[in-house]
């Protein structure tokens, strides 16, 4: 969803037919003029062709296909006000072609300190598809203009430049951009970032008192160069390349979080490939739960400073499309009915209680060898339709929904007393300090992701999980009158430093898996 494609670019006319190009704004040309959706095309299709360009040998698979939703064009202005149609009808068409991941590269040029506006209601909307949950959108974090980047200390910039909107919706996966490109052929410029850091062109969520955590995700986007007489610049060396709309030049440069947005979606498209029976909440999940944070990123300081900046890091590929010998991966999609009325009143319904298929006996063995289990979960929220909850995270959301994981210390009734006190009086404090993201920061947004690294030993006795409601505005509704069933994707990865599990693992699936519903009251 962009300023349309120029498919017929060679490189992109075999994937995006005259048919699969639409326009959702009063211009019929679906043709770029702008010079943008081209590039992202590209991005999209293949990736940063530096790559393919020193690539010696071997076919380039494309499994893949493009479809293109004009929503901008130079010369024509959307009114702020119907800007959020056009999201809406760009998604509608873009579904209707068959696309069910959609990328959009495309900010207004605000900033709202993290609160809904008309576009990213409209966008959040969209996503949640009257409960349907079958729609995956990514979204570029928003620029900054490399004249405004701070060359002493480029970080402060990317912390006074705030996401722009509709990027702060709820459901959308946000991209912003970090960088391995340093080398500058021309000795005269130096690059700002090291490699592995935040791009200097990223926006960020640092300002904000208020929203979910934004971007979730970075991705390639470039770098910017400094010269003493140029100061802050762009430069080919430091930008990624892709498929030109001036079909005389071919390829161009090109850069920031629309970039990086690209390569995401390219990504998402993969792991729906690899795996076409997950749906757009676990792709969306495994987008998150795959990431880390390099060293550069963990040199920024606390957790506080780097998730705003970076969000959970950069997906790693391999683990985001397969599990290993040392790596295996639980993926439950589910949903869950929130609320239920008693009393006259709205309360708190279901919880669902995940007894692992847990490699109990071999974790054992294991000892004191360490791991680490990580959890993600990832579901969607229908904003609510009154202008009062655009300001107040509590009354924005449908429901919200959270996890926690039994410790090794605990009974499994102090367990689940500990969310559920129907179940008995015996109740533990939450450790809270094993977490790394811990729980008052992850759970702000509908994709939640946090790990524990301990002893094999310790990770024996927290095969345990538990889903359960938290706030939202149907609380407070005539349930007849809601939807009050969340869909939800929940995954979980036990990761080894020495011993093969996979097959341990492979094997107490096969024996046993299962989930209760409780009554949360």
């Amino acid at each position: 969803m962009d300023s349309g494609v120029n498919n017929a670019h060679k490189l992109l006319a075999p994937a995006l037919p005259n048919d699969r190009m639409k326009s959702a704004i009063s211009v019929p040309d679906t043709t770029d003029h702008s010079d943008h959706g081209t590039g992202m095309a590209g991005l999209m299709l293949y990736g940063d062709l530096t790559d393919i360009t020193y690539r010696h040998g071997g076919p380039i698979i494309i499994e893949q296909d493009l479809a293109s939703v004009k929503i901008v064009e130079n010369g024509h202005t959307t009114d702020p006000d119907f800007y959020g149609a056009v999201i809406e009808d760009a998604i509608y068409q873009a579904q209707a072609m068959g696309a069910s991941i959609q990328c959009m590269a495309v900010t207004d040029g605000t900033s709202y300190d993290g609160k809904s506006t008309s576009s990213s209601a409209s966008l959040d909307e969209s996503i949640y598809h009257n409960g349907k949950c079958d729609r995956l959108v990514l979204v570029s974090a928003g620029n900054i203009e490399p004249p405004e980047v701070d060359a002493t200390n480029y970080l402060e910039s990317c912390k006074a430049n705030a996401v722009q909107s509709p990027a702060q919706a709820w459901n959308a996966l946000t991209v912003g951009a970090y960088t391995e490109k340093t080398i500058v052929t021309d000795e005269s410029y130096k690059a700002l970032a090291a490699p592995g850091n935040l791009s200097p062109m990223s926006r960020s969520s640092w300002s904000w008192r208020n929203g979910c955590n934004k971007p979730e995700i970075v991705m390639e986007g470039g770098n910017i160069a400094y010269h003493p007489v140029f100061q802050t610049t762009t430069h080919p060396d430091l930008s990624l390349i892709t498929t030109c709309q001036d079909l005389a030049e071919s390829l161009e440069q090109f850069h920031a979080t629309s970039a990086a947005t690209a390569l995401a979606t390219r990504l998402a498209a993969k792991i729906k490939t690899a795996t076409p029976a997950l749906s757009m909440l676990s792709v969306r999940g495994m987008m998150v739960h795959s990431a880390k944070w390099t060293p550069e990123m963990i040199r920024i300081g606390n957790i506080k400073d780097i998730i705003p900046l970076c969000g959970y890091g950069v997906p790693d590929e391999e683990t985001a499309l397969f599990s290993n010998e040392k790596y295996a991966t639980f993926i439950f999609e589910n949903e869950l009915i929130p609320y239920w009325e008693k009393d006259g009143s709205n309360t708190y319904n279901q919880l669902h209680f995940y007894d692992l298929p847990w490699p109990t006996e071999v974790l054992e063995q294991m000892g004191e060898e360490n791991v680490k289990i990580r959890i993600t979960l990832s579901y969607y929220v229908k904003p609510s339709p009154g202008y009062a909850g655009r300001s107040n995270k509590y009354r924005y959301p449908s429901a919200t929904l959270h996890f926690d994981l039994k410790s090794a210390s605990e009974s499994m009734e102090e367990f689940l007393c500990r969310r559920n006190k129907s179940e008995g009086e015996k109740k533990t404090d939450n450790d809270t300090n094993r977490w790394t993201i811990k729980q008052q920061r992850r759970e702000q947004g509908t994709v939640q992701s946090d790990w524990i690294e301990c002893t094999a030993a310790e990770l024996a006795s927290c095969g345990q999980i538990i889903v359960y409601p938290g706030q939202g505005w149907w609380k407070e509704r005539k349930l007849a009158n809601v939807d009050n069933v969340i869909k939800y994707s929940l995954i979980v990865s036990i990761e080894t430093t020495k011993t093969e599990i996979y097959d341990a693992v492979e094997t107490a699936i096969s024996n046993r898996i299962g989930v209760q519903i409780m009554q949360e009251v």
